[in-house]
C-alpha cells in the first residue's frame, strides 16, 4: 500500500485534496495539530504553539 503526505502553506488546498481522497473511497488519517491549537485557543491562549 503507497502512503503519501500532504504538504503546503496554509490555504493551499490540502484539505480540499483529503476531502476528494476520502469520497473517492481512500482512507485519510488528518493531523491533529489543528484541533490542538483551536482547543488551546478556545481556553484563552491566543498563541499556543509559542509554548513547549
Amino acid at each position: 500500500m503507497k502512503r503519501y503526505i500532504l504538504t503546503g502553506t496554509p490555504g493551499a488546498g490540502k484539505t480540499a485534496i483529503l476531502r476528494w481522497l476520502e469520497c473517492d473511497g481512500h482512507t485519510v488519517v488528518e493531523e491533529a495539530a489543528t484541533d490542538v491549537i483551536a482547543l488551546h485557543q478556545a481556553r484563552g491562549e491566543p498563541k499556543p504553539w509559542t509554548k513547549p
